[in-house]
C-alpha cells in the first residue's frame, strides 16, 4: 500500500489550518502545519510573521529548515495531512489541494484569528498592507529559492474557493475527492460557493450540473450554468463544481442587483464596474 497524504496550500487567510485539521479528522490521520512552525519561530525571535519572511529573503536557511522538517514528516508517515505553502512541491506523490479565498475575506479572517499572536493589526488597512507584503515576500522567495509559481493551478489536483463555504463542507469535499483520487475515479477539480458567482449578460442556462465561469479581477462570472447556480443558491448548497472558461467576462450593476433580489442575498463584495 502506498502513501495516503493530503497536502494543503493556498492563499493567506484561506483557512488552510481549519480545513486541514478537519480533513485530518475525517481521514483519522495526523496533521502537520509549517505555519505553526513559522509563527512559533517568529515569536521566539520577537518578530512578526512578516518580519520573519523579510529576514528569510536574505537568510534562506530559515526556509530550508522549515521545509526540511515538513518533508521529513511526510517521509515518516504513510498517512497524514500536511498544511504547508510548499508541501505540494516537496511531497509530489501527495493529493495536492489549493485553497483560494477572496482577498477581503482572507484579511478579515486573519484579523479575527486569535491564534496569530505574532500577527496583530490595529486596522483592516494595516492588515491589508501586511498581508500583501507577506504574500509578495513569499512569492519572491519561493521563486528565487525553488523556481516555483504558487499561483499556477496546474500544480494541484483540487482547487477550492473557501470564501463563503463552511469549513466542514470544504473538508468533506476535499476528503471525498481524495478518496476518489486514491481509487482512480474521476472528480471535479474546481469548487466554490454558488454565492461567489456573478451573473453576466451573455450567461447561458446550461445543462444539468454544467457550470462554467470566467475569472476576472478576483471575481467569478457565469458563462454557462445559470440554472444550476440559481438552484444551488436557493437550496443553500455550500459548494458547486465548476469549470474555468477561457476568456474574460464582466457584469453590470443593474444585473447584479437583479440577481441579488431574485436570490435573496447580497454579494460580500462587488467588482469594479463602469456602469
Amino acid at each position: 500500500m502506498g502513501k495516503e497524504i493530503v497536502t494543503i496550500t493556498g492563499s493567506l487567510g484561506s483557512g488552510k489550518s481549519v480545513v486541514g485539521k478537519a480533513v485530518a479528522a475525517l481521514l483519522s490521520a495526523p496533521y502537520f502545519s509549517t505555519g505553526d512552525l513559522q509563527r512559533a519561530l517568529a515569536a521566539r525571535k520577537g518578530m512578526t510573521t512578516l518580519e520573519l519572511n523579510r529576514l528569510a529573503e536574505t537568510e534562506p536557511a530559515i526556509d530550508y529548515e522549515i521545509d526540511g522538517l515538513m518533508q521529513a514528516y511526510a517521509e515518516r508517515n504513510d498517512r497524514c495531512v500536511v498544511d504547508s505553502r510548499l508541501a505540494w512541491h516537496f511531497v509530489p506523490y501527495s493529493f495536492k489541494c489549493y485553497l483560494e479565498v477572496h482577498e477581503k475575506i482572507g484579511i478579515e479572517r486573519i484579523l479575527g484569528d486569535a491564534r496569530r499572536k505574532s500577527e496583530k493589526y490595529g486596522s483592516l488597512e494595516e492588515a491589508y498592507k501586511a498581508v500583501k507584503g507577506r504574500k509578495a515576500s513569499e512569492e519572491k522567495r519561493f521563486a528565487a529559492l525553488y523556481d516555483l509559481d504558487l499561483r499556477n493551478m496546474g500544480n494541484y489536483d483540487l482547487v477550492v474557493d473557501t470564501s463563503l463555504a463552511r469549513p466542514d463542507a470544504i473538508a468533506g469535499t476535499v476528503a471525498e475527492c481524495f478518496r476518489k483520487w486514491l481509487s482512480g475515479e474521476g472528480f471535479a477539480k474546481h469548487w466554490a460557493s454558488p454565492r461567489v458567482f456573478f451573473p453576466t449578460p451573455g450567461m447561458r442556462a446550461g445543462g444539468v450540473g454544467a457550470v462554467r465561469v470566467s475569472a476576472n479581477g478576483g471575481f467569478y462570472f457565469i458563462v454557462e450554468g445559470q440554472i444550476a447556480v440559481s438552484e444551488a443558491i436557493r437550496q443553500g448548497v455550500d459548494l458547486v463544481a465548476y469549470e474555468p472558461a477561457v476568456g474574460l467576462a464582466g457584469s453590470s450593476k443593474a444585473l447584479i442587483q437583479e440577481w441579488e433580489q431574485a436570490h435573496g442575498f447580497k454579494f460580500f463584495a462587488s467588482p469594479e464596474l463602469k456602469e
